[in-house]
């Protein structure tokens, strides 16, 4: 049986003529509340993928370990990652149980919209009907707020934010503590004048030239790196779409250099990553051994406190025994995979003009 009293299973009316196909990921779509009830306005429900083979729906069993899985994600997310890179920049989570029904109802209305076309292999699971909430980084903006104003959210997967130095890395693998581990990636998939330009390391690094030619590189070419929504839809030529394009890249450098998290993010990744696979494999397999570390998923118990003696240890570097290294390693691991969505409610906005910054919000995603 779960239990929980920090996040309760919610019983909300789910119509599906309420909700609207938004974006989706490789495993999860998202569907944007458009109805009236205030409990949900606001709101992006997160559904379940599954291949456009899958099986039969699970059996109760089955349905009370998706619940507790859920549950734990919110927990990890909260409690976990929240401590490590601010609580504020995490977004809070809502479970509600939907009927199959529904669910169908919205796997066809997924046919029906535009999807992309590399994510068509895969549709709503209508077995796993325990449905996350979170509140939607890409709300329209209003009538009210004039003609020609729009709401543009950004999203980033910033990747890692430093370079190895851990003295465990073996003398012929050195090219790693001076080459950004990103642009080996793409040098490798592509070859040394091919893939993208990007270097996550301009992003990180707190110069206005670094962060705007980072900027630059993503807009020419995005990969999976980079995503804009206008009023809530996803586009592909932003340039064109999102009103005074310049002017938005610049106030989003912006925004990346004022903001706190990229600097705490790298600092986290970096000191959680202290080891290095390349001392934390050795690691996992003591504590394997041993019986300090199971083979299976570690439990939130767990995840708690190896945050709580990362925390004690007051900017040391390293874990104080093998299954908190191997911990610390999986953290920095989750935090190198996250996404930064950076939501504008209102652009071009009076705070628009060189040198502001318009009101904004940031969270993370992926967690």
């Amino acid at each position: 049986m779960y239990h929980s009293d920090e996040v309760p299973l919610e019983a909300l009316p789910l119509d599906a003529r309420d909700w609207r196909y938004s974006c989706e990921g490789n495993l999860k779509m998202a569907f944007a509340y458009c109805g009236v009830d205030a409990r949900l306005r606001g709101w992006l429900l997160l559904l379940d993928k599954c291949s456009a083979d899958a099986g039969s729906l699970p059996a109760a069993a089955a349905h009370d370990a998706e619940l507790q899985q859920k549950l734990d994600a919110a927990q990890f997310a909260a409690r976990v990652v929240g401590p490590l890179i601010g609580s504020r920049y995490v977004l809070p989570r809502r479970l509600v149980r939907a009927p199959a029904r529904f669910l169908e109802q919205l796997s066809g209305a997924a046919a029906a919209a535009h999807r992309p076309a590399h994510r068509a292999s895969k549709q709503i699971d209508v077995g796993r009907q325990c449905l996350v909430l979170v509140p939607s980084m890409l709300a329209r903006a209003g009538p009210a707020h004039g003609p020609g104003v729009h709401s543009v959210t950004v999203e980033l997967k910033t990747k890692w934010g430093f370079l190895p130095r851990s003295a465990l890395i073996a003398p012929e693998n050195r090219v790693r503590r001076q080459t950004c581990r990103y642009c080996m990636h793409q040098s490798l998939k592509h070859g040394p004048r091919g893939g993208s330009a990007f270097c996550p390391l301009d992003l990180f690094s707190g110069s206005r030239e670094r962060v705007a030619h980072a900027l630059d590189c993503l807009e020419r070419s995005p990969q999976n790196n980079l995503r804009v929504f206008v009023d809530g839809v996803a586009v592909d030529d932003f340039g064109a779409r999102v009103p005074r394009w310049c002017d938005f890249r610049r106030a989003l450098r912006d925004i990346l250099l004022a903001d706190g998290l990229l600097p705490r993010l790298a600092r986290v990744q970096q000191r959680l990553d202290a080891l290095d696979i390349e001392g934390v494999y050795p690691a996992y397999r003591r504590a394997l051994a041993s019986g300090a570390l199971a083979a299976e998923e570690p439990a939130i118990a767990d995840w708690l406190q190896a945050v709580e003696q990362f925390q004690r240890r007051d900017g040391s570097d390293g874990g104080s025994s093998d299954k908190q290294a191997v911990l610390e390693f999986l953290l920095s691991t989750v935090l190198k995979d996250i996404s930064v969505m950076i939501a504008v409610g209102h652009w071009p906005s009076e705070a628009s003009a060189p040198g502001a910054l318009p009101e904004y919000r940031i969270a993370v995603v992926d967690t």
